[in-house]
């Protein structure tokens, strides 16, 4: 509905202002889109770099013996509030998604702290 009634809002803008003016505004809109597109990109990078530094650290725990696996909290932390917004894995190793990442890493329990 928001985005609707700024596009209706913007059709009446566009058609009081002279040709120059939608000309930039539609550069502008271009712009803005590009940029939350890069930055979208980024909080995706970002992800894949500490999901790849937590499968390094889960690597080390198994090579060290561990069956109980611990990882970082923040793995599963985005500054782009869209991109995690189903449950993540807590601090109770029998409660569902943790009982599901240990038995897709092969161990007893897994932890984020």
């Amino acid at each position: 509905f928001d985005s609707s009634l700024l596009i209706f809002v913007f059709r009446i803008m566009g058609e009081m202002y002279s040709h120059k003016i939608r000309v930039l505004w539609q550069k502008i809109m271009i712009a803005v889109c590009i940029c939350f597109g890069i930055f979208v990109l980024m909080a995706c990078a970002d992800m894949r770099l500490k999901w790849e530094r937590m499968l390094a650290s889960i690597v080390t725990q198994k090579a060290m013996g561990a069956t109980d696996i611990i990882v970082d909290k923040q793995t599963f932390v985005s500054y782009y509030k869209g991109y995690t917004d189903w449950s993540n894995p807590g601090s109770d190793p029998t409660q569902w998604p943790n009982t599901t990442y240990a038995r897709v890493f092969g161990v007893q329990s897994f932890i984020a702290k």
